[in-house]
């Protein structure tokens, strides 16, 4: 075997475990694998409706501050989402069944953090200093807030206190 074959496998070799090493970090970056959510989310009129159908509740606000109206939609015996806004400035408040990230959201964030807020253990993702997304569980369920533009951490973690 001559030396530029032996460096191809070498370099083959190192591409491999970077690859591998490179996948292992974004699993824990990820904090949670993601929630499997079957079926289409069913819009509704009322929080009741959608109670109903994913067979357990979800308090939210009726309204929130900085977000003009608001949508309820869920999954049959799965989850529950509030879209609140419009497509240029929303936040998403979810619910499922069950322990994994019910967000949605797949997307590689530069920032991760871990952190405990109002008793509970709470995964913040975002980019550029600012954070999109919370996500947290409790026993049975798994909750997140989804906003489309970030905001710093402390802005944010309130949502979690006004969602159960």
């Amino acid at each position: 075997m001559d030396g530029v074959s032996k460096m191809k496998k070498l370099v083959v070799a190192l591409l491999v475990i970077l690859i591998l090493c490179g996948c292992e970090s974004k699993e824990k970056e990820s904090g949670l694998p993601a929630l499997e959510i079957t079926g289409t989310l069913e819009d509704v009129e009322k929080m009741s409706e959608a109670e109903e159908g994913a067979g357990f509740g979800f308090i939210v606000p009726s309204q929130l501050a900085d977000y003009e109206g608001r949508k309820i939609s869920y999954v049959e015996g799965q989850l529950i989402q509030v879209l609140y806004g419009s497509e240029d400035n929303n936040l998403c408040m979810r619910k499922a069944k069950g322990q994994g990230n019910c967000s949605g959201d797949a997307e590689d964030y530069e920032n991760v953090q871990e952190l405990t807020y109002s008793g509970r253990n709470i995964i913040a993702k975002g980019n550029n200093g600012r954070f999109q997304l919370l996500i947290w569980l409790t026993e049975e369920y798994s909750y997140s807030v989804k906003l489309n533009h970030g905001r710093e951490l402390a802005d944010i973690l309130n949502m979690i206190e006004i969602v159960e």
